[in-house]
């Protein structure tokens, strides 16, 4: 059977997104978010197709681990915003402000605690790794610009996380 669409279409689809007020492009590389992992999920039959964009990692602006969703094609449903916009994207917290504070370094700028040992991950209990070296190997910097070599920043235990249990990312059709 012939698909009753084209990848012309799907082109022009991708290509007029950001002209409407709330659709957006993925963007992986936005100054508040730090990307810890991202993922492309693909889905066609004859009639419909669809794609999605996760991205998962650290927000700055709320100080939470998140992820973020963006989807596109011509099955879309449940769109509508509670201010009656539509909107291709969607955003859900994967580990709590108040989760991230109870493991805050008491004299560190987003800074894992040494001594922290575990967090809640969308209601699971996720142990975390304070090891730098593990970091590393995983070409993952536990650091970033901090003064403070012993300890892990937020975003790079977020990216950690990502790499070693995908437990925290929810599959698209759990959402």
């Amino acid at each position: 059977m012939t698909a009753k669409f084209t990848h012309e279409e799907i082109i022009s689809y991708l290509s007029s997104t950001g002209q409407e007020q709330y659709h957006f492009l993925i963007d992986l590389e936005h100054p508040y978010f730090f990307t810890a992992g991202s993922r492309l999920t693909l889905f066609a039959d004859n009639d419909r197709w669809a794609i999605v964009f996760e991205k998962a990692g650290f927000s700055t602006g709320s100080a939470c681990g998140m992820l973020e969703l963006s989807y596109y094609g011509n099955c879309l449903r449940n769109t509508t915003e509670p201010n009656g916009q539509t909107s291709n994207s969607k955003y859900v917290t994967l580990i709590e402000y108040d989760d991230l504070q109870a493991i805050t370094e008491p004299d560190g700028f987003e800074q894992v605690a040494a001594n922290a040992i575990e967090i809640r991950v969308r209601d699971k209990i996720v142990p975390i790794q304070n090891d730098p070296s593990e970091y590393r190997a995983k070409g993952i910097d536990p650091t970033g610009y901090s003064d403070r070599p012993d300890l892990i920043e937020f975003e790079a235990m977020i990216r950690f996380l990502d790499e070693v249990s995908r437990i925290h990312r929810p599959r698209v059709m759990d959402l």
